[in-house]
């Protein structure tokens, strides 16, 4: 259906970031292009479709084969014209993040009507019609309530359907996914994989699966493609790459994913330079007391103390909206973090996770009951004590591409919280997040860099260098490796915890992948709908769970196992 020969790729005359790449899509098959970051997977992709930008000079060919009266097609070098017909009719893309694919500013339906109305001489009533109908083939339960709603009214499951309704509306021979299932939580990401597998039979469909988890890989894919630095290492069937692997590269990637009931794997391939003895060192330097502003408002350790707590929630209730829109996102939670734990929060995306720790560091007001941090009550202590308080926690977000800001380097970005915090002069600001940066296995030489300039898990290091710089008493990590390939995962996850143990503060883990949850925390807490429905030591949650939900949420994470995952979708 596709045939991609001697595909190559550079960017202003650089060096080649695509470099010989051969793909070959068949009917009712899905071939998964794998490997790490920077690997050139999406760069191959986008060169097919025709949408990298002026600046890039593709080379090679790309035949999409004919329908009907049409004759093949060469999309490598085609006009805007040719390009404008294929794309949406026959050949279509569904997008990482729902949310950024579709325009705020239009309703559901309306888009999908558009791609309708543009590739087809049919009327607004019979287009409107299809998208119904589209809407109910991705198995969404309230078709006509979709169609009718902006993107932020509808989860990110559902937004996902949506994309992929509109990406098969003009019945598309080949449809291109680039890491459709990273930003949705297990069981929605298993739905959605069923619904493309399912899609893919009964519509005959060619699809090129782009993604770093090959636990969707083993779950979904036909065959597999391994590139590394933009060249093909290894391609076969599923199993032949799975169960005998012949390159070194593919069997680390195969090793580094996160697995439940096997120990964690810190691939060669990427590693940090930083030696143990320089780290080490930094992590020294970072213990050192700080000079803080407002000293006197931060409540002073006692070495001789039981375990502190450096989080106590009591009966927590959050609810947004008024009215009858009113909704209750948090509802009566209540737990401790003591010093030097990890704690995880799981549960399927608006089961509430996020919003609890959006409470703990003021981002979020609550409705109901009382969140201590360091002993105090964040919610009713003057602004200049909760500033104080706030001296004592770090946050790594989800994305560090949109968490740093992309116009300071990365030292400023690790100085920052230095300067609002304390009293040092720049020189010792920029002394304390050198430090900071080593601890988290970042070279030196990259302190000038901006954020574009690094790598998805060397943008990931920044963040956490960022929250450890105060030498806070909690770290907040939420959903610190989703964005992430698996080897620079594990990378990442090996660092956080490596910290952790070397500084002693306390961590909230907040993710939805429950092998990185047993690989770091010592205590678990599910929730769902906002409620606490089971907690314990992570050991018992996961290996003796005592409620459905939470028996569904651990089936739902894929296995690199083709054989298992094809038993685990029988069984659901």
């Amino acid at each position: 259906m596709l045939q991609a020969l001697a595909l190559q790729v550079r960017f202003n005359g650089g060096p080649k970031v695509v470099d010989g790449v051969e793909l070959n899509l068949s009917h009712g098959k899905v071939t998964a292009l794998v490997g790490e970051s920077g690997s050139g997977k999406s760069v191959s992709a986008r060169a097919i479709m025709g949408l990298l930008p002026p600046s890039a000079n593709v080379k090679g060919s790309a035949v999409l084969s004919g329908r009907g009266d049409n004759p093949n097609l060469q999309l490598v070098g085609a006009g805007r014209k040719i390009l404008n017909e294929v794309r949406g009719a026959r050949i279509a893309m569904v997008f990482q993040e729902p949310t950024t694919a579709l325009n705020p500013l239009m309703k559901v339906g309306a888009q999908i009507d558009e791609i309708i109305l543009l590739h087809e001489d049919v009327s607004r009533s019979k287009a409107k019609a299809r998208s119904l109908e589209l809407l109910g083939e991705v198995s969404i339960n309230e078709p006509e309530r979709v169609y009718n709603s902006y993107p932020h009214q509808l989860s990110g499951g559902q937004l996902q359907r949506a994309c992929i309704a509109m990406a098969i509306a003009c019945r598309p021979c080949v449809v291109i996914a680039d890491e459709p299932t990273t930003a949705l939580d297990m069981v929605v990401q298993a739905q959605i994989l069923d619904l493309l597998r399912d899609l893919t039979k009964k519509r005959n469909l060619g699809v090129l699966l782009i993604t770093h988890d090959m636990g969707v890989v083993a779950d979904i894919a036909d065959e597999v493609v391994v590139l590394r630095h933009g060249q093909i290492v290894e391609h076969g069937e599923v199993e032949q790459i799975f169960y005998h692997p012949t390159q070194d590269y593919t069997k680390q990637l195969l090793a580094s994913v996160p697995t439940l009931g096997r120990e964690l794997v810190v691939p060669q391939i990427g590693r940090s330079d930083v030696s143990e003895q320089k780290a080490a060192q930094a992590v020294k330097d970072l213990l050192e007391p700080l000079p803080l502003k407002r000293a006197e408002d931060v409540p002073a350790a006692d070495p001789n103390a039981a375990p502190k707590v450096a989080v106590k929630i009591r009966d927590l209730v959050v609810e947004f909206g008024a009215g009858k829109k009113r909704k209750r996102a948090v509802d009566n939670v209540s737990f401790d973090l003591y010093a030097g734990e990890i704690l995880a929060l799981v549960g399927q995306s608006g089961s509430g996770k996020s919003t609890i720790s959006s409470t703990i560091y003021g981002q979020v007001k609550p409705t109901a009951g009382t969140v201590e941090l360091t002993g105090e009550n964040i919610c009713s202590v003057s602004r200049r004590k909760r500033q104080a308080l706030l001296s004592q926690l770090g946050v790594v977000f989800q994305n560090p591409a949109s968490s740093l800001n992309p116009r300071r380097t990365v030292l400023q970005s690790v100085a920052e919280p230095l300067r609002l915090h304390t009293t040092m002069n720049r020189a010792e600001r920029e002394a304390r997040a050198l430090s900071a940066l080593v601890a988290a296995r970042l070279e030196p030489e990259l302190a000038n860099r901006y954020p574009h300039e690094l790598s998805g898990g060397q943008r990931q290091r920044v963040a956490i260098a960022r929250a450890i710089v105060l030498r806070p008493q909690l770290v907040i990590a939420d959903e610190p490796t989703s964005a992430l390939d698996v080897s620079v995962q594990a990378q990442v996850l090996v660092t956080l915890a490596q910290l952790q143990k070397e500084m002693g503060f306390a961590a909230l883990l907040i993710t939805h992948d429950l092998a990185v949850v047993e690989q770091l925390a010592s205590r678990t807490v599910v929730l769902n709908s906002g409620k606490i429905v089971e907690s314990g030591p992570t050991a018992d949650v996961l290996g003796n769970p005592q409620t459905e939900y939470t028996r569904r949420l651990i089936n739902a994470v894929p296995v690199a196992d083709p054989r298992e995952q094809a038993q685990r979708r029988e069984q659901r």
